[in-house]
C-alpha cells in the first residue's frame, strides 16, 4: 500500500505498507506469572478458526524483555512462527496456542489424583490384581458393582515421579506395564462404582 503521492507534504504517517504472506506469525501476550517458564525454540500447537481442529506446528521465536504498555496486568509479548504451511490462514485471524514446556515419548502415564503418597514420603499407586473380584462376578450379586476400592483386590506399587501435567502425571517403575488397572481414589466416592473408580 502506497500512501503518498509525488509532491505530497510529508505528515508524520505511514508512507508504505509492505505485508509478506509467504510466512506467517502469531503474536501473543503472556502475563507474568508465566512467562518465565517460555523460552525461544519451544515448540507450539495453534489452532484456528479457519483451520478447524487441524494442529499447526509453531516454534517460539521471539519474548520481548519488556512489558507492554497499558492494561491492568502486566504481560509480554511472545512471537510464534507457524511453521505448517496452510491455505486457509490470513492475516489478523486469531488462533488458540499451546506452547509445549516439556515433553517425553513412550512414558507411562496415570491420572494425578491415582498417585499416592505414604507416610514416609513415597509415592504409590494401587492396581487392580484380580479381574474377578473387580469384576464382581459371584453369582448371588450377579449385576452389582463394587463401590469402594475396599472391595477391589489391589496391590501396592511404589514408583517415581515424572514430569507432570493438569491431568496426568509420569510414573516409572520396573513393576508398572502398560494396560494395567489403577485405582482413582476419590474421598467423596459414596455410590461411585467401579468403572467411576479407575
Amino acid at each position: 500500500a502506497v500512501n503518498v503521492e509525488i509532491g505530497d507534504m510529508y505528515n508524520g504517517s505511514t508512507m508504505i505498507t509492505i505485508e509478506d504472506i509467504s510466512a506467517y506469525e502469531v503474536v501473543t501476550e503472556i502475563d507474568e506469572y508465566d512467562i518465565g517458564k517460555i523460552e525461544k525454540g519451544q515448540k507450539v500447537i495453534i489452532k484456528t478458526n479457519a483451520t478447524g481442529e487441524e494442529e499447526l506446528q509453531g516454534t517460539v521465536t521471539r519474548i520481548s524483555p519488556r512489558a507492554s504498555v497499558g492494561g491492568s496486568e502486566v504481560t509480554y509479548k511472545v512471537t510464534i512462527s507457524i511453521d505448517t504451511p496452510n491455505d486457509m490462514i490470513r492475516m489478523d485471524m486469531t488462533a488458540k496456542l499451546s506452547i509445549i514446556l516439556d515433553s517425553k515419548e513412550n512414558i507411562l502415564t496415570v491420572p494425578y489424583e491415582s498417585v499416592q503418597e505414604d507416610e514416609n514420603g513415597k509415592y504409590y499407586v494401587e492396581v487392580v490384581t484380580n479381574e474377578e473380584v473387580a469384576q464382581n462376578q459371584d453369582e448371588d450379586k450377579k449385576g452389582k458393582q463394587p463401590q469402594t476400592n475396599q472391595d477391589l483386590n489391589t496391590k501396592k506399587i511404589y514408583v517415581e515421579k515424572g514430569i507432570e501435567s493438569d491431568y496426568y502425571i509420569e510414573i516409572i517403575s520396573n513393576e508398572i506395564s502398560e494396560g494395567m488397572e489403577i485405582v482413582v481414589p476419590n474421598a467423596n466416592n459414596g455410590g461411585m462404582n467401579i468403572q467411576e473408580l479407575m
